[in-house]
């Protein structure tokens, strides 16, 4: 007990944690120019929850609350209204990785990949995942869709061959 009294101070409401979160999503989709509206408005109703909570004085994080194990955890929940996006790979080892690589390549030629906010990956499902995570993180592959394993041969796809590309 005396550990966690001088240990870091965590929040006990989920809502300020999703409130940044959806911070970094409104910003990740301005820069992709995508639709920020739902994001924006998910995060104005959480700031309004928190600031109801904060004025009625049960906010377990407010300065002077007693923290301990009795303090009550908020119940502010995430709404599905944000229009938040989330893609999973299941497991499978080599095979669900593969099948996972053709789904990727085939939602990025499609233009759906820049939509997905959340990824969730495991065993096999994480090969592909973290290759994603990777290109995601290198400054130098500006556009996902022109880089492995993403890359289209150009007049190899029968679509891009009747669009005359």
């Amino acid at each position: 007990m005396e550990a966690s009294q001088n240990g870091p101070e965590y929040t006990r409401v989920f809502a300020r944690v999703m409130r940044e979160e959806l911070t970094y999503m409104q910003g990740r989709r301005k820069a992709l120019e995508l639709p920020t509206v739902p994001v924006e408005q998910e995060q104005q109703r959480l700031t309004q929850a928190l600031n109801e909570l904060k004025e009625s004085r049960r906010d377990p994080d407010e300065e002077g609350t007693k923290r301990d194990e009795d303090t009550p955890r908020v119940d502010i929940r995430a709404s599905a209204d944000a229009g938040l996006v989330g893609l999973a790979f299941s497991g499978g080892g080599i095979r669900s990785a593969t099948f996972n690589l053709g789904l990727l390549q085939a939602l990025a030629k499609q233009g759906i990949l820049p939509y997905c906010d959340y990824l969730s990956t495991v065993s096999g499902g994480g090969y592909i995942g973290s290759c994603l995570s990777s290109l995601l993180d290198n400054p130098e592959a500006s556009v996902v869709e022109d880089r492995f394993p993403f890359r289209f041969q150009r007049g190899n796809d029968p679509d891009e061959r009747k669009e005359g590309k």
